[in-house]
């Protein structure tokens, strides 16, 4: 995809562009350029336009880990959690080897009290790294239909906007003049 689209500038821009991203990256995570906080996240979730029930792709795991809290909203469904052995702890999870439980006509059942990481789909686990001496934590991104790659071509069409930036083909940011070595 690099040489594809080597020298082209403009790909933010690019329909034809974003339809090949989904098909390259689907099932990968992205880091984007943005801070992992509450209202990056909030950010991100309200850009998410799922049509309901029309896809339920991105409830199709083998187990879904379960949080302390998840374990109380839970609390009339424990009969579908699992205990596995995690580190030498026992912890509960979702067993979704065939499908989640909680899937009817495309859409979750328990919507409201879904598990944690259901709720932060598709954000996942920050990528932590270091910038100008300072530890941060960057938002990564899952890829799994159209409607995410839409949420990543929109955060990226801002950063290109609002600092000198250039989007690459393989969707990283380099400031403006900067050379490519």
């Amino acid at each position: 995809m690099t040489a594809k689209y080597f020298g082209d500038y403009k790909l933010e821009n690019n329909d034809i562009f974003w339809c090949e991203v989904l098909m390259y990256y689907k099932e990968k995570v992205i880091p984007l350029p943005l801070l992992d906080n509450s209202a990056s996240r909030r950010k991100l979730h309200d850009l998410l336009v799922c049509p309901p029930g029309t896809c339920g792709g991105c409830c199709n795991y083998k187990r879904v880990p379960i949080s302390p809290d998840d374990i109380n909203r839970l609390k009339d469904y424990h009969d579908k959690l699992t205990k596995v052995e995690v580190e030498g702890k026992e912890e509960l999870e979702l067993h979704c080897e065939d499908g989640c439980p909680f899937m009817a006509d495309m859409a979750c059942s328990i919507y409201v009290k879904r598990p944690d990481v259901c709720a932060d789909f598709p954000i996942q686990i920050p990528r932590e790294s270091v910038m100008d001496g300072q530890r941060i934590s960057q938002v990564n991104y899952k890829v799994k239909c159209k409607p995410a790659i839409d949420v990543i071509r929109a955060i990226m069409i801002e950063a290109c906007e609002t600092a000198p930036m250039l989007l690459l083909p393989d969707l990283t940011l380099i400031q403006r003049g900067e050379t490519l070595k």
